[in-house]
């Protein structure tokens, strides 16, 4: 059984005190140190939360008329891929798709370029004048997609289940034993290669996790749904050099299957919250991140005047969040301000290089705080989301919110919950 250890690491780095007083009285102190000016939350722009909840993703049913996938191997030579590796991408590759398609009663065609992250840009651009032609013959345009950005069709193309490997996609290059975490990215199945160790495995998600002598274990994490473990059990199939695999369940690990692992024989704390047995229970479960920038939509001194006769201020303040759909990890930048709803959780994380934006800083801790109270009724969550502040970067507790974990630096960030951040830019004494 996995062991859970206690998380030695407190919420902030200085925190310590019990009441709230005090607590956003140690916020404030960080929060002056960060920011060029201190953020009042008199400065913020009112956001109506419940506008971005009721956005809905699309949900568009098409069927797969004619597929074509080629890996691009340079000088515009192209390579077919077998029928059953069509969904199995390595990251240190190019991969050319044509894809036909119906929707309703008409068809269409679609070209994608999927660039692997570890493909240097000087490599797509000698790929595109290729891949364009391309696109033309097919009476279409290219559409250039970085791994963990990929739109829903293009994983529809696929068969509606993606596996991305990391090396090439020699065997040669890429890792002998591997382990694969299955999520649902945009109501598809992707399978993304992780480090291969028992701290990374998360009770949210399966595990497709190979070990010696071909042998494969399917690792059920107790948040895993039904959905998602029917796709892992369908490539585990694929994968494995006899069709078969061991089935496991969190907290009822067989010996061997802790002997393939190196090292400690624990959890990641953070990986292995209660919550995540709540998961399968709801269908509607997702993740999000929205990024509050001002500059959207510059506020002016006469933004909250109303027009005659309308209800909408002259500026609409919503037009100053803007929804990153399909996101990844490399979509957070040093320089700007987001809210990331992982379902269970809520944080408002700054980056390093953000100091100029407190105004979009007070805003984003405000509209956290009521987008969290409003998701628990508009979406039947079981409980109003905790809700955290990090300044400076993203803790590792987000880790499982991203496809692929690559952390930029090794500073932990300032992390406070958002009542106290509140408290401290609400204080009389700014």
């Amino acid at each position: 059984m996995l062991h859970k250890p206690t998380d030695p690491r407190r919420l902030s780095r200085k925190m310590s005190a019990p009441s709230l007083v005090a607590q956003a009285s140690e916020a404030r102190e960080v929060i002056a140190g960060f920011f060029k000016t201190f953020p009042h939350a008199r400065n913020r722009m009112d956001i109506d939360p419940q506008l971005m909840l009721m956005r809905k993703p699309d949900d568009i049913k098409i069927r797969t008329m004619k597929l074509h996938i080629w890996e691009l191997t340079g000088d515009g030579r192209r390579q077919e891929l077998p029928s059953h590796q069509e969904y199995i991408l390595y990251q240190g590759s190019m991969y050319l798709c044509v894809h036909t398609f119906e929707t309703g009663r008409s068809s269409t065609s679609e070209v994608y370029l999927w660039r692997g992250d570890d493909v240097p840009e000087s490599s797509v651009e000698n790929e595109q004048p290729f891949a364009r032609k391309i696109a033309r013959d097919n009476s279409s345009k290219l559409q250039v997609i970085r791994q963990g950005n990929e739109p829903t069709r293009f994983i529809q193309a696929l068969g509606g289940i993606m596996i991305t490997r990391r090396g090439s996609s020699s065997r040669h290059n890429s890792s002998a034993l591997y382990m694969l975490c299955g999520r649902k990215h945009l109501g598809e199945m992707t399978f993304d290669e992780v480090d291969y160790s028992l701290r990374n495995l998360c009770s949210g998600f399966p595990y497709v996790v190979s070990a010696p002598f071909g042998k494969l274990y399917l690792w059920k994490g107790k948040g895993s749904g039904p959905e998602e473990t029917g796709a892992a059990r369908l490539i585990g199939m694929d994968l494995g050099l006899t069709g078969e695999f061991e089935e496991v369940n969190e907290g009822e690990e067989p010996e061997d299957f802790f002997d393939v692992f190196a090292g400690p024989r624990e959890a990641a704390p953070h990986m292995c919250q209660d919550h995540w047995q709540l998961k399968p229970k709801y269908n509607h479960y997702r993740t999000r991140l929205l990024r509050v920038d001002h500059e959207l939509n510059p506020p002016t001194r006469f933004w909250n005047i109303r027009r005659p006769g309308s209800s909408s201020p002259v500026v609409k303040a919503n037009d100053c969040v803007q929804e990153i759909e399909p996101f990844c990890y490399r979509d957070i930048t040093e320089k700007d301000v987001y809210v990331l709803d992982t379902f269970f959780e809520i944080y408002v994380i700054i980056g390093e290089q953000a100091s100029q934006k407190s105004a979009d800083f007070a805003s984003a801790v405000v509209f956290a705080h009521e987008y969290g109270i409003l998701a628990t009724s508009l979406q039947d969550r079981p409980f109003i989301p905790k809700s955290f502040v990090a300044l400076g970067g993203v803790p590792d507790r987000c880790q499982s919110a991203f496809r692929k974990w690559n952390p930029r630096t090794q500073h932990a960030p300032f992390v406070f919950s958002l009542d106290v951040v509140i408290e401290a830019i609400r204080s009389p004494e700014n």
